[in-house]
């Protein structure tokens, strides 16, 4: 049993390391690359499994739980999702009633058109194609969502920018959720729990055995 969780501890840190490694991956080899990688992985539906994953629903239903506390179980009036992919969490989020209008940006055409056909019968929500490391759509949006983008943005700085940019665009009193895996978010969340106009409201780690991971809720004192 001992050597079990040593083993288990070592394998830990070096997957934080490989984590905290992969924004300058990302940046250095793949940066301009990364919409035709994404296209690529797009060639099949649903390549990450989000529909079918119970690690993913998991994830999902975490996401809904604290974003229902931050808000007080009221809806947002306009959330940004960026990243949004083929919009299985745009689903959930406008299923759960957390959003009267939802507008979702991803780098890759082919995710676009597949989130539009599961989308269809849900009014207020907008689809933009675009990459999110240039630059995101103007605001105001009482809720922007992050999840698992940080490390595509590349060094700290740049995720410091991204950060600004997205405090530029947030309303006055505005939440946002990042989520990163763990133990890397407690680097890459950095520009966010750091930041002085940003008050943490809610947070969890899943400390699930595959891939582990932080969701933190924040919101802005402008």
């Amino acid at each position: 049993m001992a050597d079990k969780g040593v083993r288990g501890r070592w394998l830990g840190t070096v997957r934080g390391a490989l984590e905290l490694g992969a924004p300058y991956f990302y940046s250095g080899l793949l940066r301009p690359i990364m919409p035709r990688v994404f296209a690529r992985r797009y060639r099949r539906p649903d390549p990450w499994n989000y529909v079918g994953s119970p690690y993913e629903h998991r994830k999902y239903d975490l996401k809904l739980e604290l974003l229902a506390a931050a808000s007080g179980g009221r809806p947002y009036k306009r959330v940004l999702e960026l990243g949004c992919g083929e919009g299985t969490f745009t689903e959930r989020l406008a299923d759960a009633r957390l959003a009267e209008e939802i507008v979702g940006v991803d780098v890759v055409p082919v995710a676009l058109e597949r989130a539009g056909e599961r989308l269809a019968g849900i009014s207020g929500v907008t689809l933009l194609q675009g990459n999110v490391a240039q630059g995101i759509p103007q605001g105001p949006f009482d809720l922007v969502l992050g999840s698992e983008i940080l490390y595509y943005l590349g060094p700290l700085r740049r995720v410091a920018l991204f950060a600004e940019s997205v405090l530029e665009e947030l309303s006055p009193a505005g939440h946002v959720l990042v989520l990163s895996a763990w133990p890397a978010a407690r680097v890459l969340h950095r520009p966010f729990s750091r930041h002085p106009q940003l008050l943490l409201l809610a947070e969890h780690v899943e400390r699930d055995k595959r891939r582990p991971y932080l969701i933190q809720v924040f919101r802005s004192s402008a």
